[in-house]
């Protein structure tokens, strides 16, 4: 949790078997407490939650939390709670609101809920969302902007689909028995190639197909000298220059995918810059469209490099074509709202076409925001701090207009931070320690941005002293 070095130092101090359990739970309680103080004097904040199994094969709800600190709009892990069996939508809820009333909170001080679209979060009449809404019906709902991303990335048509699943198949014929992992790799480090080895599939995690497609098309010569001996049929399909073709084209329209993914993965993330980068993916889908339409593939570098061996490519612009209408087609479905157009001065208030198309908001909150738009001064200091920061120096002057910034600013549009958490889940909760029962003590000190007081810590404790 501390790092490798503190780990070592730790090794050489003599303790008992609960004394690290103790520290951890010391640490854990501080920051514990020091984050209700800090939600009570925020009193509004947003929450992301999503459920996963661990290694016990327990379902385990975590919940983060976005609030206002200071100067910062900082997220924060804030429970970890182990569901009841069937982890319905009234189980997820009784989870949450149990948190909220031992903090002090009502779901009034919630302002937004991200989740993912599982039904038991989503249901219309018994999910999380509609018994949250019950509470608050103000509250703002979102399906995480990488779910749907997820979805639309395997929108794959028929012979894509093929040329995907032929890929692996060779990977896991490799990958599932350890002698012939041992001679590939030995193989890769004699022809000093680029990967030692292929990457296993893995459809759970997003960016798994985009990785495991080039670093299969990186090591091409050599698993065509492989498969020449262990299985022949693999062979022939990677010597078929169309198959190929079709390859690359999948290798270079997922890293589009994860380039898109990971743009949408960080702290300063929020609705309005997830819609734009959203709206961007689906402009750039059209202007592939128009240029694969003209013969040219130059958004698709291995193809180009893959297409310069042959020179009848167009079998694959007609896949091409009819791919990138069916993702276009995806992204209206699963994201049938990205207009940002009327909360466009939250980002830009300075910007007179913005401020002029402001919507939704109240005279007393126009006028402060074209009092705002006029100030020179806060201009130049926009220029000088964050976004949030910036919102947050103008409270005292613009109060009204700056709580509505920060009410579109607070709403998570992903879930990246609960994959985080489940990640360290599953370090903290491993096969060799699968009887932790609570593991929420452990992932608050590994995940908090708050971290604990430890010379307030240290000072409650007395030194044992040698008799």
């Amino acid at each position: 949790m501390l790092g490798k070095d503190a780990a070592a130092e730790i090794r050489k101090v003599p303790l008992s078997n609960n004394t690290i359990h103790r520290r951890i739970g010391d640490m854990s309680g501080d920051i514990e407490d020091n984050v209700k103080n800090k939600l009570l004097v925020a009193k509004k904040f947003a929450l992301k939650i999503d459920e996963s199994t661990d290694v016990t094969s327990n379902a385990n709800l975590l919940g983060f939390g976005r609030f206002v600190d200071g100067t910062e709009i900082i997220e924060q892990f804030l429970f970890c709670r182990k569901l009841a069996e069937k982890n319905t939508g009234n189980d997820i809820f009784t989870s949450v609101n149990s948190f909220l009333e031992e903090t002090g909170l009502k779901w009034t001080n919630c302002c937004a809920v991200c989740t993912d679209g599982a039904p038991a979060m989503t249901g219309l009449f018994k999910g999380f969302v509609a018994l949250v809404k019950r509470e608050n019906p103000n509250v703002i709902t979102t399906h995480c902007f990488l779910h749907r991303e997820a979805l639309v990335s395997k929108t794959v048509g028929p012979e894509l689909k093929t040329v995907l699943d032929e890929v692996i198949k060779m990977v896991n014929y490799i990958k599932a028995n350890p002698l012939k992992t041992g001679i590939f790799e030995r193989l890769c480090e004699a022809k000093d190639s680029p990967h030692r080895t292929v990457l296993l599939h893995n459809d759970v995690r997003w960016l798994s197909r985009g990785r495991i497609l080039n670093h299969f098309l990186e090591l091409k010569h050599e698993l065509l000298e492989f498969f020449s001996t262990e299985k022949p049929a693999f062979q022939e399909k990677i010597n078929d220059k169309t198959w190929c073709l079709k390859l690359a084209y999948l290798s270079d329209i997922f890293l589009k995918f994860n380039n898109l993914n990971t743009s949408m993965q960080g702290p300063k993330e929020n609705l309005i810059t997830s819609a734009d980068k959203i709206k961007a993916f689906s402009r750039k889908l059209q202007s592939w469209k128009q240029s694969v339409a003209k013969g040219d593939l130059c958004n698709f570098p291995s193809v180009v490099q893959m297409a310069a061996d042959t020179s009848d490519h167009s079998v694959l612009v007609d896949i091409i074509m009819n791919h990138l209408s069916s993702l276009e087609a995806a992204v209206q479905h699963y994201f049938p709202s990205l207009s940002t157009e009327g909360i466009e001065w939250v980002i830009a208030p300075f910007s007179s076409s913005s401020v002029d198309n402001a919507q939704e908001l109240t005279p007393q909150q126009k006028d402060e925001l074209l009092d705002l738009s006029s100030d020179t001064t806060l201009k130049k200091k926009m220029e000088e701090c964050t976004l949030t920061q910036f919102w947050l120096t103008v409270q005292d002057e613009y109060p009204s207009i700056s709580d509505k910034a920060i009410d579109l600013l607070l709403p998570f549009s992903t879930s990246y931070l609960c994959e985080q958490a489940f990640s360290a889940l599953n370090t903290i909760k491993s096969k060799t320690r699968s009887r932790l029962i609570d593991v929420e003590m452990e992932l608050r000190v590994c995940l908090s941005k708050i971290r604990p007081r430890l010379q307030k810590l240290c000072s409650s404790h007395q030194a044992q002293l040698s008799h």
